[in-house]
């Protein structure tokens, strides 16, 4: 006879998602707790059976246990469920450091990152609560459906397979499938990544942009979740499955999504503030937001214009459609990021007036005894046809096209240098109007060459300098 998946089960947080996975277990006939912050909360819960905050309408089993107490809700228990939202979820943790059994497993149900840490909930608890197993649970699944018996299927992942197989078969049922998983990384990254593609989702929902523009955006939000997912560790296919695809669709579709209707009330051009002050239960994605673009932000090198722009809307106080600018309208870039979208244009450019210039100091001043005038000519010529190759390549990524590479420092030093550069044919036109024998033919061949250089450096240095560009 196998043995039992727990004996005693403790869910910590008795939100929406909490509450739904710990009537899973009581209907699965394990002794099950859960525990509240607010003791008040709690009693109102065991003697209503009913969670009449985040999940009106659903009878909780009688056999399922409430506490607000860590030490009592703790007392014997061999799993741990967390479902707290990720910004409390340190706080919340730290009340159970000393309570539960050092060998009882985690399952981490929560979908986020913390701000201040940038560190998925499987992290915050270790690094709380000591180096313990840890099983992500993450995929489609509403709490407002699971609890009701509705069919649902996700994902246990964990590289402890023993561990997932145990998950597994806890929370396995006729109507909640769970499938075993070995990239608790991807997993993870990719339940908090999908809320903020599903604000965009709302967004567009709330600007009316139709069915066609939001399947783009969710196609395209799809691949900055995997690029972004694939550079912390995890593995791509995780993002085409239930922990990616599959949540992604239901959490920018659902109407039971919180995410999708903040995206979507801003849209229509309300304030995130006005938003936030209604609701009942937590928007993860508005603090996945923050976290991606916050004090240990890892977005460097990783191209995610989407998440970028929901950043922007909901914390840089950017003017959404909905509220009078035009859908249409154009992305302001910061001087440097502007400056790598129209490099490629200026580089070329750049390229041909200093080929020129070159040729025309060849010309007027014969090649023997000029080495010394042609070398900045050929320099710029190089290191402009270097930045637009470079560049060229960077539109890709900027307009979301291909696997094009992501921008890197080497690339930001490359335009620099092609900028600086266009200053040295200049010199080319100077010498040689000094050491012109037939002024007049010689005069006009070198004011080609300071006419031509002189725009690429004027052009390449305002690119430079300039705060802002403006882009499709």
């Amino acid at each position: 006879m196998s043995q039992p998946a727990a004996h005693k089960a403790l869910v910590i947080g008795d939100g929406g998602w909490g509450t739904t996975l710990a009537i899973l277990l009581a209907r699965r006939g394990i002794q099950t707790v859960l525990w509240s912050h607010s003791k008040a909360q709690s009693e109102e819960w065991r003697t209503r059976r009913e969670n009449t905050r985040f999940l009106p309408g659903v009878k909780l089993p009688e056999a399922l246990s409430f506490s607000a107490d860590p030490y009592s809700a703790a007392s014997g228990v061999d799993l741990v469920v967390s479902a707290v939202p990720t910004q409390f979820l340190r706080s919340v943790a730290e009340r159970f450091e000393d309570a539960l059994p050092g060998d009882a497993p985690l399952v981490s149900a929560t979908k986020g990152l913390e701000i201040e840490t940038l560190e998925p909930p499987s992290e915050i608890l270790r690094s709380v609560l000591g180096v313990r197993e840890v099983c992500i649970l993450t995929g489609p699944s509403h709490a407002e459906e699971v609890a009701r018996g509705l069919p649902a299927t996700v994902v246990a992942s964990s590289r402890d397979k023993a561990l997932a197989l145990r998950v597994q078969a806890a929370f396995n049922g006729e109507t909640f499938r769970v499938y075993t998983h070995s990239d608790p990384v991807g997993a993870e990254l990719a339940g908090a990544l999908k809320n903020v593609i599903a604000l965009a989702a709302g967004i567009s929902d709330g600007l009316g942009l139709g069915d066609n523009a939001k399947s783009a955006l969710v196609t395209r939000g799809m691949m900055e979740m995997a690029r972004y997912g694939v550079s912390r560790g995890g593995r791509t296919e995780t993002f085409f499955g239930l922990a990616g695809i599959g949540d992604l669709v239901t959490t920018c579709c659902s109407k039971h999504s919180r995410n999708r209707a903040v995206g979507e009330a801003i849209g229509r051009g309300e304030t995130l503030q006005t938003v936030l002050s209604r609701m009942n239960m937590v928007a993860e994605g508005v603090w996945t937001t923050k976290a991606l673009f916050g004090p240990e932000a890892e977005t460097e090198g990783v191209s995610m214009p989407i998440a970028e722009q929901v950043h922007a809307v909901l914390f840089e106080e950017q003017v959404s459609a909905g509220s009078g600018a035009r859908p249409d309208a154009p992305r302001a870039l910061r001087g440097d990021e502007g400056a790598l979208v129209v490099s490629p244009m200026i580089g070329f450019v750049a390229a041909v007036a200093s080929t020129v210039g070159f040729l025309v100091a060849v010309v007027v001043t014969g090649v023997k005894g000029r080495i010394t005038v042609h070398i900045p000519c050929v320099l710029a010529t190089l290191l402009s046809l270097s930045a637009a190759i470079w560049f060229a390549l960077e539109l890709g990524t900027v307009y979301d096209l291909s696997t094009a590479g992501a921008i890197t420092p080497i690339h930001k030093l490359i335009v620099k240098l092609a900028t600086a550069s266009y200053l040295l044919p200049i010199v080319t036109g100077i010498r040689t109007l000094r050491s012109s024998e037939h002024r007049r033919l010689h005069f006009a061949c070198a004011m080609v060459a300071l006419v031509l250089t002189a725009s690429a450096t004027v052009t390449g240095t305002l690119m430079l300098l300039w705060s802002t560009k403006l882009v499709p």
